[in-house]
């Protein structure tokens, strides 16, 4: 049973002062454990443990620099890392077994808060907070014996807290710069033998969450209240694998994961210059792999549950009432879902492979701004996504192979954009202005008119030649089962929710907190194309036989559904 505290809460005060009461904090937390780990040789080994552990480091910064010139700033990197390896059972020539129960909670940081009124480079705040469980555990490895683990975890990692700001009145003031990270990177409840028995029953528990909300207020002021946002939640778990060459070996693996970075952005920049303004780039990889089984000359079965809710961003929101280049608000959702599950493949043996997916993943959400004025309240979102799953996928070699999936998961990747200004732009996807559309094509189910996208923008002549265009997929074209596609709804341009605006607290409650900072769009594991700066193009390199879910973007009559050419002829199945 461990406890460990380091630093804790900051105040400062720069009211009517010079480059004071600014503050800097980079408070990391970790948990570094080894714990029941067993290893036999040529013999047998036995460990049990239970583990209890509670680490936190820094807390609540608030500022203020009311009437300043360059204070009551706030620059935050808080961080949490917990690296463990525990509950593993490794037999070479003899009998290896585990039991293991843990609960770690990790922290790092607090919410960020600083206000400000009439002043001059003041209350400013720069946040970058990162939470990253990185875990290997119940997981039986057997050369030439017997393992077995059995492993219960429980992990909360928390870094940083919504962040907030003011700039009323102010110049260069109370903007926010914020990119908040949660990364679950667990290998858990996997079993490999080579000759011989293992097996592994592991249950995991995860929240990991990174910041919060952002808020801020730029109201009669000058480059003021601007918000800039890139959150990233990228979830790395494989588990409740069996792989064996000879013998009997059974996995049984059960996860719960609640991944989030940021949130929603409000700000205001009524009566203002150049404030008020946001911009949102959510990412989300969902990269998970589990209930699969692998059998060489043996029985092998792999039984895994996956209930994930992950999400990167939110709503925007913000106002420019009598503005001047205010209350322009842009998102650039971009998502990517690779996950393989439920698969079966055996050579000379038996294999089963059972999954049920419950994952929900949300990317970014409605835009929404409202108010009148020279080059204000412009309104852009515009989603990027890919997803491959490939499940209920059985390949006989000379063996038998059963297969058993139930899949639920939904993924939406950004939202309507409802807006008071019109901008036109030839952007590939999505909406700018007021409700535009991109043309419709002929080449998608369901799309509206508008003559042909693929021969007004040579870019998307990629389309017609996706045969290759997943790597490491091209292979799949005889195999039994086929690659299902993602089953769940896969939402692009849903709703618009009411606007809304809301004033900082004063001291807002602490924060609940995964990867370093984003500077570019990333590649989503080699499924996105290359993403440039704006226009954006809306292009996805997988094959339309992958994917079989409800995408839709746009709105209206000349909405598009679907953003794949229906061409099932690409990827064959048997």
């Amino acid at each position: 049973n461990v406890s460990s505290t380091a630093g804790g809460a900051t105040l400062t005060n720069g009211d009517n002062s010079t480059l004071s009461g600014n503050s800097a904090n980079v408070p990391p937390a970790g948990a570094v454990d080894v714990c029941g780990d067993t290893a036999g040789g040529a013999g047998n080994a036995a460990g049990t443990c239970n583990n209890n552990v509670t680490s936190s480091s820094g807390g609540y910064n608030g500022t203020t620099g009311n009437g300043s010139s360059g204070s009551g700033n706030i620059g935050q990197t808080p961080t949490t890392l917990p690296v463990e390896g525990y509950g593993a059972g490794a037999g070479a020539a003899g009998n290896a077994t585990s039991t293991i129960n843990e609960n770690k909670t990790v922290t790092s940081g607090g919410t960020p808060n600083s206000h400000d009124d009439g002043g001059t480079l003041t209350s400013n705040v720069a946040a970058v907070q990162t939470a990253l469980p990185a875990q290997v555990f119940g997981d039986a490895v057997a050369g030439a014996g017997n393992s077995g683990v059995n492993t219960d975890s429980n992990t909360t990692t928390t870094a940083g807290g919504p962040p907030t700001a003011t700039g009323r009145a102010a110049t260069g003031a109370g903007n926010i710069v914020f990119v908040p990270s949660s990364g679950p990177t667990q290998l858990f409840g996997d079993v490999v033998t080579l000759v011989g028995n293992g097996n592994a029953i592991t249950t995991g528990n995860t929240t990991s969450t990174a910041g919060g909300d952002a808020t801020s207020d730029g109201s009669g002021g000058s480059v003021s209240g601007n918000v800039v946002e890139v959150s990233s939640d990228i979830a790395n778990q494989l588990f409740g694998n069996a792989v064996s060459g000879v013998g009997i070996v059974g996995a049984n693996g059960a996860n719960t994961t609640d991944s989030h970075a940021g949130g929603d952005v409000n700000t205001t920049g009524d009566f203002s210059s150049l404030s008020g303004n946001a911009v949102a780039v959510p990412d989300s990889v969902t990269d998970q792999w589990f209930g699969n089984a692998i059998a060489a000359g043996s029985n092998t079965w792999a039984n895994a549950t996956n209930d994930s809710n992950l999400s990167s961003g939110g709503p925007l929101t913000s106002t420019a009432v009598d503005g001047s280049g205010s209350g322009t608000v842009l998102a650039v959702p971009v998502e990517a879902s690779p996950q393989v599950f439920g698969d079966a493949v055996p050579a000379l043996g038996h294999a089963t492979g059972l999954a049920d997916n419950e994952s929900v993943v949300n990317n970014g959400g409605d835009t929404f701004t409202d108010g009148f004025g020279p080059l204000s309240t412009y309104n852009f979102n515009d989603p990027l996504g890919a997803d491959v799953t490939i499940s209920d996928l059985a390949i006989e070699l000379l063996g038998t192979a059963n297969t058993m999936v139930e899949d639920n998961g939904v993924v939406n990747n950004g939202f309507t954009a409802p807006d008071a200004s019109a901008m036109s732009l030839p952007v590939v996807g999505g909406l700018i202005g007021a409700g535009t559309t991109t043309p419709g094509v002929p080449d998608l189910a369901g799309s509206g008119s508008g003559g042909g996208l693929l021969g007004q923008f040579p870019a998307m002549s990629l389309l017609s030649t996706l045969t290759g265009g997943v790597p490491g997929l091209s292979g799949l074209s005889g195999l039994t089962g086929g690659v299902s596609g993602l089953t769940g709804a896969h939402t692009q341009g849903a709703h618009a929710q009411a606007a809304h605006v809301q004033d900082a607290p004063a001291v807002p409650a602490p924060g609940v907190g995964a990867l370093p900072s984003v500077s570019k769009l990333p590649l989503a594991t080699g499924a996105l194309s290359k993403v440039g700066d704006l226009p954006i193009q809306h292009l996805v390199t997988t094959p339309a036989g992958v994917l079989q879910g409800a995408q839709s973007m746009g709105r209206g009559a000349q909405a598009i559904s679907g953003v794949l050419p229906v061409q099932r002829g690409l990827f064959p199945r048997v």
